[in-house]
Order: structure tokens, then C-alpha cells, then sequence
């Protein structure tokens, strides 16, 4: 019988053992010899590879052999069944084992040639599947025009059990356009882009195929030729073949889009003004047209700005144009005035008449009526307001002069733009208008009271201000009116005036300016006599006299009073530590003679005017009747104010205040009340107190007259030596 190669898959029951005990490296089995005639089985040679040392059994059928292997390929004989006649019958089961190892058998059939013995436990295991690449339906870009890539996709997917790689192609036209190598594994899959770059010429339908070894797809595509690009053609132009020179012609063509592709468009209307053959546009409109596809374009013209004649006119796009002839017939001309000979004066004052004539023609056709006016641009926005107008009749071709007398008083001072209008024309010339006089001048002199010029001097009215010069002359210029002309120089005291000022004319003011004495920070006043009367019954107590603030009497003193003074405002403060007020007697029937002792409570405040002797005090006094026959003294507090008598006035000349710095004045107050003792200030002594004296007094019922004589200081209270260093006592 023929040698036969066995696979695995004949064997039956075939595994795999895994153990770490002794294994074959390789068995098989090979009938050698059959018995004549019956085609029995004799012998069978068993080939095997064990471990050196190992004790292995070898069975062929029913029979078994004992070998120890020696760690080669060695070869084991057995004689099975009868010689001759009675051997085994196939097939023939045939087995090895490894005392304590593997196992492993296999079954020789009649078509068998050599058998390798798998290992006891199951099927052998199979040879994987080989790689195989099926295709998926592709897809395509298509359309694509002619010159663009077609790009087909595709995906690719390994079914089989092993991985693999091959090569994917496109075909198209008959022939590989694009080829891919493509690594899957078993059960993966990929999606393949394949492309072909079209030419010209390549315009057909195609079945595009992708292709592996094992599988390939199709799927139609298309590459179309370009589309031709857009054509505007422009028919039925319908224009006017005449019109009137300023009416609006309508003109209107179909545009329709010839070619293969969409496009916007400019459609233009012109007209050949200058008879070169060109169209100069005069208005356009775009255009949206799809392949195929017309629209209708309608134009309305003004014809206002073309002379009279004929012109070639028409619609225009990038790609044709459509023309005709029309022929813009000269208007009839209507009436027309026209302004010329404009005569007016480039130069006035406001307030002034003024004359402005000018020519006016009625160059048109047909007789008219028109207003003619004169105005002026008052505000310069290019337009004249009308100031005054006449209507003129004209016939065509006659001509009249027109006169205007325009009142200016109403204009400021400026240049404007004046003339004469018709509804037709405007004739202009600037003017320009000055200012009328308005101002007037006041002029003099400023000297002192010797009559010497004051150099330097400032003379200041309405706003305007000069010094004198040299000579103490000065000038201001200033509009009509009245006005007060104020002086003032160093040194000197200030001065002022009214006066009366005409325009064009000059009004003289002088001024004779007194030297200014020393600023006076303080004064101490004396009472060079006086007297005070209080209650109902009159007592008067005189008052020290002390003429020029010297004491007659040494042992009275004299009432005296220290005060701070603000010469700018003339306002004084005495305190009571600058206040001396000595005693003055009292003669009552029922306490005799009691010095009255009068102290400052508060601060004497007053103001006295040292140029007017005008002057007052408002003085808080405490008045203490001081006897030893009252327990304690008692006292009466009293509010004083005054203000100077009719003899009161400050004296002195040339001012009220001397030269030396003093002044005297009359100091009057007849409206002070005096309340009633009590027994809290005077004791039990109260009723007789108010009985003798009369209280309590009210205003009018009691007087007080001072006769000062007072004494200024350019010093402060603190450096004035007269001030008193503490109150009287």
C-alpha cells in the first residue's frame, strides 16, 4: 500500500495533557507488513522520542512491548494477530506511555500511511484559519467634475482567525488608480480612503471597486464635465426713441443667464454722452441669476443734467450689452429772471440807510410777474433772509433796475453777505458794518489838598480802569451812561464821584484826595464829667471829673474803659479786666451817703464811626452798693446802652479825630431799667433801699450821660500802656 501523510484531524479523541512529568517528544506508528491474500495486518514499527532513562509501553492492538528509552529517535516492531492468516483487521488502535508521564495514541486506518499519536484527553487542536479580507460596500464623493479627486471609502474587515496584511486597491476605468497596504488583526477591521485625481476628458459614469485578496465591492460614480461659466445676455430693450430735455424716460431689457452656472451681476444703464461708443453708466442695479433663469430690469431716468440731442442708450452686463437711439429734444424756456449789476456799498455803520440796486432781465420765454427782494445772511448758513421786496412784470427780453434803502439799525456791527433774488437768480457782494460811536470819555486830575499831582493814582468807573500820570492827569473811555468814578492812591483816602457820560463827548471829573492818618488798633476813653440818675425818686451821683483824662481828684480816679478797635468796620470790645468805673456816692434818707460800685459782668461791645463821630456801647453792669450797715454788699444788675447825644458828635479838625489822635464825644443813655433790691442781694435792708431809691425803675425813669474825652492808639489793647492792668475798685 502507498505511504499516505496523516493530519492531525484523522486522530480521534484527541487534547492536550499538560503536566510537568516525563512527555514524548515525537511517536508514530506505520504498518509495515500485511499478510498475504488478506490484506491482514502483521506488523506495525512504532517510532518514537522519550527521555532518556524512561520505562515506556508501547501497544499495537493487543499487543505490548516494554522499552527504556535512551533520549533518541528510536524504533519499536510488534508482531500482531496470526502469522499469515490470522492478523488484525483495520483499523488498528496503537498507543505509547511513559511509566508515570503521557500518553498517546492513534488509530491506523487502511488509506493511512504513518500515524503521529496525539495525547490521550481529546481532539487534537486545529491549525487557525489563514487571514481573510472581506470588503463593505464603498461610498464616494461622487459627482466630482472633471480635474477634481474622487475619493472612495470603504471598510475592510479580517474574518479570519490569523492576522494578516495585504494590499486594498481602487479600480476604476479598467485600471488601479490608488493602492493601500491595510494590517488587521483576526475579527479587526479598518475603513480605507482610495482616491483618483480626474483629468480632463474623464467625464463618465464608472463602477469604482475596492478590492483585497479575498474580497472586493462596488459602487457606481460619476465625473461630470465643468459647468459653463454664467452669461448675462441683455434682449428686448424697450427705451423711448424721443424725449424732452429733464423729463424721465423708463427703459427696460431682459437679462437672462445663458451659461451653466450661477452669478451676480451689475446691470447698468449708460448713455454715450461724448459719441465714443461707450456707455457711461448713469445707474445700475445687481442681479442674482441661476443657470437658464431671466429677469425683467426697468430703469427710470432723469434727463436733467443731458443737453438737447440724439444718443446711443442702453442695458449693460459684463457679458453683452443692448442699445438704441433716443433723441432729448430741447425745453421750451420758461420765464427767467436774471439779476446783474449788482450796486451796493462795501462799507457802512450800523444804524445807517443804505442803497443797493441791481439789474433785472427776463431772459426766458413768456411774460412774468416775480417778487424781487434784498436780503442779507444774518446768521452765514449761504442763506439771505429777505428784508425787503417789490413784484417786477417783465415781457421776454425786457429789463428794469430795482432800488432798495435798507434801514442798518437793526444789524450788529460784523461782514455779511447781501444782495438781490429773483426765483430764478441771486446776485451778491459783502458789506461790512462798524460799530456806531457809543462812548464818551471821562477825563481830570487827581491832586492832594495842597494841589500837588497824585502820581499813580487809579481811577476805575463802568469796569474800566487807568492810572494817573505824572502830572495826576487821567482819561477812561466808556460807553454812554452814567457812572460812579472811584479814586484811590497810597497814602491818601479814597473818593468817588457821579457823572454823566454822553457819547462823542468828553466829562471832566477832578479829584482833591486827603492824606490818610494812622490806622488806630485801640482807644481808652475818659469820662471827663457826667452823671448818673436812677430810680423814681431821681437820686444823681456826679461822676469824677477828669479833664483830658487827668483826675481833679487824685483819690477818685476817673471812669475809664481800654477797647480793642477795628478801624476798617469800627466795631470795639472792652473787657472787664480794661473797665474802670470808681465809686459814686448815694444820699438816701434812711442809709445816708452809700458808694455805689460799678463793675463790668460781661464785655462792653459798641461801634464808633471815626469819620462821622457817630458811636454806641451796650454794657452788661453789676452795681454794688457797698455801706457797712448792710450785711453783705447788695447789688443790682443793670444792662446799659447808648448811643452819642445831640452834643455828641465826634469834634476835631480838619477831622473828627485830631491830629493827636483824640476825639470827644457824648455818650446818652436814658432807656435802661434798674430792678428792685431783694432780700437775697440786700437783706433785710431791700425795702428801704427800694423805697429811697425808688425801685424798681423802668425805661425812661433813669440817665446816664458821659462826656468822654478819647485817646487813639495805632497799638493793640496788650501794648497800649493805658490799658488798665485790672478792674476798678
Amino acid at each position: 500500500m502507498g505511504m499516505v501523510a496523516v493530519q492531525p484531524a484523522a486522530a480521534t479523541g484527541v487534547s492536550t495533557q499538560t503536566t510537568d512529568e516525563a512527555e514524548f517528544g515525537n511517536v508514530t506508528a506505520e504498518v509495515t507488513k500485511e499478510t498475504l491474500f488478506t490484506g491482514k495486518v502483521s506488523k506495525v514499527e512504532v517510532t518514537y522520542t522519550a527521555p532518556e532513562g524512561e520505562t515506556v509501553d508501547i501497544t499495537v492492538a493487543d499487543e505490548t512491548e516494554t522499552v527504556t528509552a535512551d533520549g533518541t529517535e528510536s524504533h519499536v516492531t510488534l508482531r500482531v494477530g496470526a502469522f499469515f492468516f490470522f492478523g488484525e483487521h483495520y483499523p488498528v488502535d496503537v498507543s505509547a506511555s511513559i511509566e508515570g508521564g503521557e500518553t498517546v495514541d492513534g488509530t491506523i486506518n487502511a488509506d493511512d500511511g504513518v500515524v503521529t499519536l496525539k495525547s490521550v484527553g481529546g481532539e487534537p487542536e486545529p491549525e487557525p484559519e489563514p487571514a481573510n479580507f472581506d470588503v463593505g460596500t464603498p461610498s464616494s464623493n461622487s459627482p466630482v467634475v472633471e480635474g477634481e479627486t474622487l475619493t472612495v471609502d470603504a471598510t475592510v474587515e479580517n474574518t479570519g482567525e490569523s492576522a494578516g496584511t495585504q494590499t486594498v486597491e481602487l479600480n476604476v476605468a479598467g485600471s488601479v488608480q490608488d493602492s493601500t497596504d491595510v494590517s488587521l488583526d483576526a475579527g479587526t477591521s479598518e475603513t480605507v480612503s482610495l482616491s483618483w485625481t480626474t483629468t480632463e476628458g474623464d467625464a463618465a459614469d464608472y463602477t469604482a471597486t475596492v478590492s483585497s485578496a479575498n474580497d472586493s465591492a462596488s459602487t457606481d460614480v460619476t465625473v461630470t464635465a465643468p459647468a459653463t461659466p454664467a452669461d448675462f445676455q441683455v434682449s428686448n430693450l424697450n427705451a423711448p426713441a424721443e424725449a424732452t430735455v429733464g423729463s424721465t424716460i423708463s427703459v427696460s431689457a431682459d437679462v437672462t443667464n445663458e451659461g451653466g452656472q450661477e452669478d451676480t451681476q451689475s446691470v447698468a444703464f449708460g448713455i454715450d454722452t461724448d459719441d465714443d461708443g461707450e456707455l457711461e453708466e448713469i445707474t445700475a442695479q445687481d442681479e442674482t441669476l441661476a443657470s437658464g433663469a431671466s429677469t425683467t430690469v426697468t430703469f427710470d431716468v432723469d434727463t436733467s443734467d443731458l443737453a438737447a440731442g440724439t444718443y446711443t442708450h442702453g442695458v449693460s452686463t459684463q457679458n453683452d450689452t443692448d442699445t438704441a437711439q433716443i433723441t432729448l429734444n430741447a425745453p421750451q424756456q420758461a420765464p427767467n429772471f436774471q439779476v446783474s449789476n449788482l450796486d451796493a456799498p462795501a462799507e457802512a455803520t450800523v444804524g445807517d440807510t443804505i442803497s443797493v440796486s441791481a439789474d433785472v432781465e427776463n431772459v426766458g420765454d413768456g411774460d412774468d410777474t416775480q417778487s424781487v427782494a434784498f436780503g442779507i445772511d444774518t446768521d452765514d448758513d449761504g442763506e439771505l433772509e429777505e428784508i425787503t421786496a417789490q413784484d417786477e412784470t417783465l415781457a421776454s427780453g425786457a429789463s428794469t433796475t430795482v432800488t432798495f434803502d435798507v434801514d442798518t439799525s437793526d444789524l450788529a456791527a460784523g461782514t455779511y453777505t447781501h444782495g438781490v433774488s429773483t426765483q430764478n437768480d441771486t446776485d451778491t457782494a459783502q458789506i461790512s458794518l462798524n460799530a456806531p460811536v457809543v462812548d464818551g470819555t471821562i477825563e481830570g486830575t487827581v491832586t492832594d489838598q495842597s494841589d500837588s499831582a497824585i502820581e499813580g493814582a487809579t481811577v476805575s468807573a463802568g469796569g474800566q480802569s487807568t492810572t494817573t500820570a505824572a502830572d495826576g492827569s487821567y482819561s477812561l473811555t466808556v460807553e454812554e451812561g452814567d457812572y460812579t468814578v472811584e479814586v484811590t492812591a497810597d497814602g491818601y483816602q479814597s473818593d468817588n464821584a457821579t457823572v454823566s457820560v454822553t457819547a462823542g463827548e468828553t466829562t471832566t471829573q477832578d479829584f482833591s484826595l486827603s492824606e490818610t492818618g494812622p490806622t488806630y488798633q485801640s482807644f481808652t476813653a475818659y469820662a471827663e464829667s457826667g452823671y448818673l440818675q436812677v430810680g423814681t425818686n431821681n437820686l444823681r451821683s456826679p461822676l469824677p471829673d477828669c479833664p483830658n483824662g487827668v483826675p481833679e481828684n487824685e483819690s477818685k480816679g476817673c471812669v475809664k474803659f481800654t477797647a480793642d478797635y477795628d478801624p476798617e468796620t469800627g466795631d470795639y470790645t472792652v473787657s472787664p479786666e480794661n473797665f474802670e468805673f470808681p465809686p459814686i456816692p448815694f444820699d438816701d434818707t434812711t442809709l445816708g451817703t452809700v458808694p455805689a460800685n460799678n463793675t463790668l459782668q460781661g464785655t462792653i461791645t459798641g461801634n464808633l464811626n471815626a469819620e462821622t463821630g457817630e458811636a454806641s456801647f451796650n454794657a452788661p453792669i453789676f452795681s454794688f452798693l457797698e455801706d457797712p450797715a448792710l450785711d453783705d454788699s447788695c447789688g443790682l444788675e443793670v444792662n446799659v446802652e447808648g448811643t452819642t447825644g445831640t452834643s455828641g458828635n465826634l469834634t476835631g479838625s480838619p477831622g473828627p479825630v485830631q491830629d493827636d489822635g483824640t476825639a470827644r464825644s457824648t455818650l446818652v443813655d436814658g432807656t435802661f431799667s434798674i430792678p428792685a433790691a431783694t432780700q437775697e442781694t440786700c437783706g433785710f435792708l431791700a425795702t428801704a433801699v427800694n423805697n429811697d431809691v425808688g425801685l424798681p425803675a423802668g425805661a425812661g425813669e433813669n440817665e446816664i450821660v458821659q462826656n468822654l474825652y478819647i485817646e487813639f492808639s495805632e497799638e493793640t489793647v496788650e501794648n497800649n500802656p493805658d490799658a488798665p492792668s485790672n478792674s476798678g475798685s
